[in-house]
């Protein structure tokens, strides 16, 4: 599995077998969370449970729901909310039911939230990009001291 995955990148057993990953040890037919539980001895897989699975990364850094959510919305860039939960459900076995369920880990990070246009960005940079290119003008952008 270390040699399979990039360095930084998060996984679930779900994810690893969804993305063609082999091994005889699944063919055990134990639980994920017993596979996921033989990474605990490896110091270079940091693993965290959370959102009913064990969310895991090539890394020796702390996994958690923000640092999890923040990477999977920076790798898009741009992402319908819809579109970033179907993600962390279909592709990690992640079981979140809403997206009150994330949007309140981000709210002191560099990831935007647009409440109207339900839109993750990975910064606000981003958002006003697209909202340029939306309606093909400049806004003035004041900041208030």
């Amino acid at each position: 599995v270390y040699n399979y995955l990039d360095d930084g990148e998060y996984f679930t057993i779900y994810s690893l077998k969804q993305s063609g990953f082999v091994s005889p040890l699944f063919e055990l037919g134990f639980s994920d969370l017993f596979y996921a539980s033989l990474f605990l001895a490896d110091d270079r897989i940091a693993f965290r449970k959370m959102f009913g699975t064990a969310v895991m990364r090539k890394s020796t850094e702390n996994v958690t729901k923000e640092s999890f959510a923040i990477d999977r919305i920076q790798y898009h860039q741009i992402i319908d909310t819809y579109d970033f939960l179907n993600e962390l459900n279909d592709d990690y076995g992640c079981h979140v039911e809403d997206k009150w369920d994330v949007i309140p880990l981000l709210q002191n990070t560099s990831i935007y939230y647009d409440k109207i246009l339900d839109r993750l960005y990975a910064n606000k940079e981003l958002y006003y990009k697209e909202i340029d290119m939306m309606w093909g003008c400049r806004y003035e952008r004041y900041s208030y001291r």
